[in-house]
């Protein structure tokens, strides 16, 4: 299935992910960055991921100066997934509600993309092994 985004931003450059590298610490997946050159943040069209038990709703992608806004204004009260810190995730998408699509920068899981929510408490939903696997599973609803 062809993915197409909406509603995007100019491409990134390189000079955009040697900034937002600078201010996480990290290399970003070579995956994020091929995607992010094409397309910079946007309404993904299919709009919906899956991963091995359940499809999830994105609403849109954040474009690179998005993403590092919001990692730096990440506060260390923010709720979190259990066993993360402040500064080991790194959010790149969202759903319609409260729900977050990030990138993690943990030394254990590197690249791992993980779905949490965020209402009474942080829940924990979607697990990507890496940021391609979770493009590869975007998917059209089959309800729709």
């Amino acid at each position: 299935m062809k993915l197409n985004f909406s509603s995007t931003s100019k491409p990134a450059t390189e000079k955009d992910f040697y900034r937002l590298e600078s201010t996480i610490g990290h290399k970003l997946p070579t995956a994020m960055k091929k995607h992010y050159l094409k397309y910079n943040g946007g309404q993904p069209e299919p709009s919906d991921v899956h991963d091995s038990e359940r499809l999830y709703p994105i609403n849109a992608f954040l474009d690179v100066n998005e993403i590092m806004q919001d990692y730096n204004s990440t506060e260390f009260d923010d709720p979190l997934p259990d066993k993360f810190e402040p500064g080991t995730l790194l959010s790149f998408a969202y759903d319609p509600g409260d729900g977050t699509y990030a990138l993690s920068l943990r030394k254990e899981d590197f690249g791992k993309v993980y779905f949490f929510t965020v209402t009474d408490r942080v829940q924990l939903f979607g697990e990507w092994k890496d940021f391609q696997t979770f493009l590869d599973c975007i998917v059209e609803d089959p309800d729709d």
